[in-house]
């Protein structure tokens, strides 16, 4: 059976990614059909979520408008926007953290223990999603500290949540230590790290990351308002959750081995978050909520004309190509770059399922994490290819 199946679905993401995006577009491609455009609606709907979520935490603290701003500010960050557009994991994990963070909110005002169990059950969905979800765990953990006091060594209910929270991720921690190298490679890193993750390089990679992925304006916003909350030692309840998201996110992910501007979206929210705070300081209260939007609709509009999403055509045409020639029972050699298009491509044609697949790259090449970090030849001969 696991022969047929690589055969048939070439091993691409399976336990690379967790199980919980591809159960979602699961239920899409049931719905709407296998197909590029249903894989992306999966992720928009999980992007419509994100804007939502973060759009009913800032209520907590902000009135209407300017809560609104900043969740239409968070979805037109250059990179937050980027990846609301690709069939990754980012947004959905994105979601799942904004809806566990204002769920805990909720708890901590009304100390209900089932809103606690259900903040922690949307934090482990998330780490399911993305497991570098899990980076909040440590500002969930002092937000409710900072809030119960020492009641919080006596609560059964915060036990007992961490307790199922615990269960819950038993499974991934499992499937993680055992099958999944790859990931643990990332963290800890080898002879193809880019730089020390102890060098200076290695702690200031991400903060050189953030002009691109946010932009300039929304991150000198952002400065000046922390700076103005450092000078005065003005912090309130959201401005040090927001600080802890994005310090601990970036400690986090700087000790991570692999360096990619993509794992660090996770923690670009607070930026928006302070930058409109920022309007604030800058404007009077009164004309702020107008300037909030009219600023946020100006980055949507911009980011939407200017940061146009590359993309590669081809695949179909290269599928419907060997579908119509191979004869039946055939197995294809493929070697490209996005190999996974056109996998899923040919997957997609229901009429030539009895075709099989082989990967070039898994078969003659080794390669490290990605293929700029090296590639090297197995160095198979003729006939241990043929044997193959």
């Amino acid at each position: 059976y696991a022969v047929d199946y690589y055969l048939q679905y070439p091993a691409l993401t399976i336990l690379f990614y967790p199980p919980l995006l591809p159960l979602a577009e699961a239920l899409f491609y049931t719905l709407f059909g296998v197909s590029h455009f249903t894989a992306q609606l999966t992720v928009a709907f999980f992007y419509l979520m994100a804007a939502w979520g973060a759009y009913v935490l800032c209520r907590r603290w902000m009135d209407t408008w300017m809560a609104f701003s900043v969740s239409l500010l968070f979805v037109a960050l250059p990179a937050v926007a980027f990846w609301g557009r690709q069939v990754m994991l980012e947004i959905p994990a994105y979601a799942l953290l904004l809806w566990s963070s204002h769920v805990l909110f909720r708890y901590l005002e009304r100390s209900r223990p089932g809103l606690l169990y259900l903040s922690l059950t949307l934090l482990a969905a998330g780490a399911y999603t993305k497991q570098t979800a899990l980076f909040i765990a440590p500002v969930f953990a002092a937000v409710i500290c900072a809030h119960k006091g020492r009641n919080f060594w006596k609560d059964l209910h915060i036990w007992s949540g961490l307790g199922v929270f615990g269960l819950e991720l038993l499974p991934l921690a499992i499937v993680t230590l055992k099958f999944d190298r790859v990931n643990l490679d990332s963290v800890v890193g080898g002879q193809w790290t880019q730089f020390s993750r102890f060098s200076w390089k290695g702690w200031f990679y991400y903060a050189s990351q953030f002009s691109a992925q946010v932009g300039w304006v929304t991150l000198s916003l952002a400065g000046v308002y922390l700076g103005v909350c450092l000078w005065r030692k003005a912090w309130s309840r959201p401005d040090l959750f927001f600080v802890g998201w994005l310090v601990c996110g970036y400690v986090v992910f700087s000790v991570v081995a692999l360096k990619e501007p993509r794992h660090t979206v996770l923690i670009l929210f607070p930026l928006a978050f302070f930058a409109l705070r920022g309007l604030g300081r800058l404007f009077p209260t009164k004309v702020v909520p107008c300037i909030a939007v009219g600023f946020a609709t100006i980055n949507l509009g911009y980011t939407l004309f200017a940061s146009n999403v590359p993309f590669v055509s081809g695949y179909r045409e290269a599928v419907d190509y060997v579908a119509a020639r191979a004869p039946r029972n055939a197995v294809i050699l493929f070697s490209g770059y996005r190999d996974g298009a056109f996998v899923f491509d040919m997957r997609g044609r229901l009429d030539r399922q009895d075709l099989s697949i082989l990967r070039a790259d898994k078969l003659l090449l080794r390669v490290t994490v990605k293929r700029e970090l090296g590639v090297e030849d197995r160095g198979a001969s003729e006939a241990e290819i043929g044997d193959m």
